[in-house]
C-alpha cells in the first residue's frame, strides 16, 4: 500500500499542479473584477466562465478519453499506438472547436432565455465572443497535456502553467483595470488575457513534445490521416464519459442560473464561494486523472488486484486532504472571502455559503475520484447512468425545492445532497467492479 501511495502522489502531485495553475488564473479573473467594486461586472464573469464551463466541459471530457487509452497502449510498450491516438484526437479538436465557436457566438440570448439580469448578459458576452478564438488552443494543449500524462511525464505542464498564470497577473491588471497606459476593458480584458495566453502554452507545450527525444518513437508528426476505427474507440469512452461530466458540470451551472434568478446579490456571492472552492477542488480533480492512469495502465496488463490497491491508497489520500480543505473552508471562511475585497450582503452570504461547501468536500472529492477510478476501469457507460440520477433527478430536486423557497443557502445543501449520491453510487459500483469475490 506504501509504494502505491507513493507512486500515486508522485503523479499526481505535477497534474494537481497543472490543474491548479490553471484554475489560478480564473481566480485571478475574478479578484481582479471584483477590485471594480461592480457587482453587475462580477455577475457578468459568473454568467460567462459557467456558460464557457458547461460547453467547454463536455468536449474536453473527449479529450480526456485520450489519457486512458495512452496509458493502456503504455501498458503493453506499444508507443505507436500512443502517437496514433494523439493525432486522432488532435483530428477530433479540430471539428469540435467550430461547432463550440457557433455556441460561443449565440451566448447572449442563451444566457437571457435563462432569465438572468440583461447587463449581466451583455457583460458575459463581451468575454465569450473573445473566447470563441481560444477553443482551438484550448482544446489542443488539453490533447497534449493528456498525451504528456498518459506517458507520466506532467512536469512541463506545470512549468508552463505557471509561466501562463505568472503572466495573466499581469495582463489582467492591465485589460481589466486599464493600467499601464492599457485601455479599461473590465471582464472583457480578462477573456483577451486568457486567449493570449491559451495560445502560448498550446504552442510552448508542441514545442516541448516535438523537440524531447523521448516522443520520437511515437511518430506524432506523421500526417493524422482520419482512421475511423480508432475514432470509434476514442468514441465510445468519450461520450458518456463527456456526458457524464457534461451533466456534472450543468448541476452547477443551473445552480449558479438559479441563484441569479433570486438576484445580483446572491449571484456575486455564489460566485466568489464557487470560485474559491473550486480552486481546492484541483486537488482530488487531479488525484483522480493520476488514478485513472494508474488503473488503465494496471487493466492494460489484466492485473485486477493492482487496479483494486490503487482505489484502495487513492481513498486514503482523498480523505488525508479532503479532511485538511474541510477544515479550513469552516474555520477560515473570512480570510478567503477578504481577497475578493467583497462587503456587505455579499461578504455574509460567501462566507455562509463556504460553510456548506466545507461539510461537501467529503463527498465531492470522493465522487470525483470515483469518476477516475471509473474512466480507468473503462466503465464510463454506468457513470454516465449513475451522475444523471445523482444530480438531475436527486440533486436537481434538492435544489429545485430550496428555490421555490426563495432560499439561497438551500441551493448549496441541494449540491451537497447530489454530490453525496453520486459519492455512493460511484464507489458501490468499485467495489462490484474490483472485489476478490465478485472478479
Amino acid at each position: 500500500m506504501r509504494h502505491e501511495i507513493l507512486s500515486i502522489l508522485k503523479l499526481a502531485i505535477p497534474i494537481i499542479g497543472a490543474h491548479f495553475l490553471s484554475l489560478i488564473m480564473v481566480v485571478t479573473d475574478n479578484v481582479m473584477v471584483g477590485w471594480m467594486k461592480d457587482d453587475d461586472a462580477l455577475a457578468g464573469l459568473a454568467l460567462a466562465t459557467g456558460f464557457y464551463s458547461l460547453i467547454t466541459i463536455v468536449v474536453v471530457a473527449f479529450v480526456g478519453a485520450i489519457s486512458p487509452l495512452v496509458s493502456k497502449a503504455h501498458g503493453t510498450e506499444n508507443w505507436l499506438q500512443a502517437g496514433h491516438v494523439v493525432r486522432q484526437g488532435l483530428l477530433l479538436s479540430l471539428v469540435i472547436s467550430a461547432l463550440l465557436a457557433l455556441g460561443l457566438f449565440f451566448a447572449e440570448p442563451l444566457i437571457l432565455l435563462t432569465g438572468q439580469d440583461p447587463l449581466a448578459a451583455s457583460i458575459a458576452a463581451d468575454y465569450l465572443n473573445v473566447m470563441i478564438w481560444t477553443v482551438p488552443a484550448h482544446l489542443g494543449f488539453l490533447t497534449l497535456r493528456n498525451f504528456t500524462e498518459g506517458c507520466e511525464d506532467s512536469l512541463p505542464s506545470v512549468v508552463i502553467g505557471g509561466i501562463a498564470a505568472a503572466l495573466n497577473v499581469g495582463l489582467d491588471y492591465a485589460l481589466i483595470l486599464g493600467e499601464w497606459g492599457f485601455p479599461k476593458l473590465g471582464v472583457e480584458g480578462a477573456g483577451w488575457a486568457t486567449a493570449s495566453l491559451t495560445w502560448l502554452s498550446f504552442v510552448m507545450l508542441g514545442a516541448y513534445i516535438l523537440l524531447k527525444k523521448k516522443y520520437k518513437k511515437y511518430e506524432l508528426v506523421a500526417l493524422p490521416r482520419p482512421n475511423f476505427g480508432l475514432f470509434r474507440e476514442i468514441l465510445r469512452l468519450a461520450i458518456p464519459l463527456a456526458g457524464a461530466v457534461g451533466m456534472e458540470m450543468g448541476f452547477f451551472v443551473a445552480c449558479t442560473f438559479l441563484m441569479g434568478r433570486l438576484g445580483v446579490t446572491e449571484l456575486a456571492a455564489h460566485q466568489v464561494a464557487l470560485n474559491a472552492t473550486s480552486l481546492f477542488f484541483m486537488i482530488p480533480l487531479g488525484l483522480s486523472f493520476a488514478v485513472s492512469i494508474r488503473i488503465a495502465s494496471y487493466m492494460g496488463r489484466g492485473d485486477i488486484a493492482g487496479a483494486r490497491r490503487a482505489w484502495h491508497a487513492s481513498l486514503f489520500i482523498t480523505l488525508a486532504f479532503q479532511s485538511c480543505i474541510a477544515l479550513f473552508l469552516i474555520t477560515q471562511p473570512e480570510l478567503i472571502v477578504r481577497i475578493y475585497e467583497q462587503t456587505g450582503e455579499v461578504e455574509t452570504l460567501a462566507i455562509q455559503f463556504l460553510f456548506v461547501a466545507g461539510l461537501f468536500q467529503f463527498f465531492d472529492g470522493f465522487q470525483v475520484l470515483g469518476m477516475g477510478v471509473l474512466r480507468g476501469l473503462e466503465d464510463v457507460r454506468y457513470a454516465f447512468g449513475a451522475t444523471f440520477v445523482s444530480f438531475w433527478v436527486i440533486g436537481i430536486g434538492t435544489v429545485t425545492y430550496f428555490y421555490s423557497q426563495g432560499n439561497p443557502h438551500g441551493i448549496w445543501y441541494g449540491l451537497l445532497v447530489g454530490l453525496a449520491a453520486a459519492c455512493l453510487a460511484h464507489h458501490s459500483r468499485i467495489w462490484l467492479k474490483t472485489s476478490p469475490s465478485l472478479t
